[in-house]
C-alpha cells in the first residue's frame, strides 16, 4: 500500500489519474482521485459486447495509453497490470492510466525480478519464468494484448 501511494505521489502527466491523497484504516486503503465520468475502458468495451472498436478508436488509445507508459518508464515505473479495467475514460476520447498497486520503481530502467505481479491474463510470458528477468516491456505486451483483442476478435 505504501508503494502505491510512493508511486502515485510523484506522478504528474496528463494521461496518469492524478492522486488528491489518500485515507487509511486498519484494513482498506482509500485513494483520492478525479472522478472519471466514463468509467474504465474494459467497462466500456463491454457495454458495446456486439460491437468492435474502430480501428480509428483502437489506435488513439493505443497512442495514449502508450504516451502514458512512456512517460512513466521515463520516471523509472513499470506498472505491470495494464489492462482495461486500469486504463480510466475521462470522456469518449481521452483516457489515463490508474492502479498503480503492484507498479514499481526501479533504481534504472534496467530489470525487475518480482515474479507473478499483476494480472495473470495479461502478463507478458517473462514474468512466470524463473530465471528471466523482465524490463519496461512488460508494459507494452499488455497494452497490444489487451487493445487488440478488440478488433482481432
Amino acid at each position: 500500500m505504501d508503494e502505491e501511494i510512493k508511486v502515485v505521489q510523484q506522478l504528474k502527466h496528463h494521461r496518469i489519474v492524478e492522486y488528491y491523497g489518500n485515507s487509511r484504516t486498519d484494513r482498506v486503503l482509500s485513494l483520492f482521485i478525479p472522478y472519471m465520468e466514463m468509467g474504465s475502458l474494459a467497462k466500456f468495451m463491454k457495454s458495446k459486447p456486439d460491437e468492435r472498436l474502430s480501428e480509428c478508436d483502437t489506435s488513439m488509445f493505443t497512442f495514449q495509453v502508450l504516451e502514458g507508459l512512456d512517460y512513466l518508464h521515463k520516471q523509472s515505473v513499470i506498472h505491470r497490470d495494464i489492462k482495461g479495467s486500469n486504463i480510466l475514460m475521462l470522456d469518449a476520447k481521452n483516457i489515463k492510466i490508474s492502479d498503480f498497486g503492484v507498479a514499481k520503481i526501479l533504481n534504472t530502467l534496467s530489470r525487475a525480478h518480482t515474479r507473478e505481479k499483476g494480472s495473470r491474463n495479461w502478463m507478458a510470458p517473462e514474468m512466470f519464468q524463473e530465471e528471466a528477468d523482465y524490463n519496461i516491456k512488460v508494459d507494452i505486451w499488455s497494452t497490444i494484448l489487451e487493445l487488440s483483442e478488440p478488433i482481432l476478435n
